[in-house]
């Protein structure tokens, strides 16, 4: 369990762009964008993302038919656009706030040599 101390939530409205050839994959792509928009900041570590509300701002549907050699197999290919404006609720942690106790640990590459010295003869 996350301690409420180190975990603060914030409210955010983030721009979000998608494409695709379907309704769908336009939406999907969009809201596949939340992520890499808010874990730009290094210094946090994002916990959960909860959208809260979604408003579109624009949606077109753009269309245009193709021929292959100009004449032939004439097909109408379509391309969606959505804008949305999505409020999300954020959880994260803030790694400059934390405080780290530091260890020194021995290396673990570290190879034990026997003490040679009892085997060395007594020169008199």
């Amino acid at each position: 369990m996350i301690n409420d101390s180190v975990a603060k939530q914030k409210f955010e409205t983030l721009r979000l762009v998608g494409q695709g050839t379907k309704k769908q994959q336009a939406f999907a792509n969009a809201f596949a964008k939340i992520q890499k928009d808010l874990v730009k900041d290094e210094s946090k570590v994002t916990v959960r993302i909860e959208p809260i509300e979604v408003n579109l701002v624009s949606a077109v549907k753009e269309s245009y038919k193709e021929k292959f050699l100009f004449f032939f197999f004439p097909r109408t290919r379509v391309n969606y656009s959505v804008t949305l404006d999505v409020k999300v609720k954020i959880t994260d942690i803030d790694i400059n706030s934390l405080n780290f106790v530091s260890q020194q640990l021995p290396s673990p590459d570290k190879i034990n040599i026997p003490h040679f010295g009892i085997f060395a003869k007594e020169e008199k």
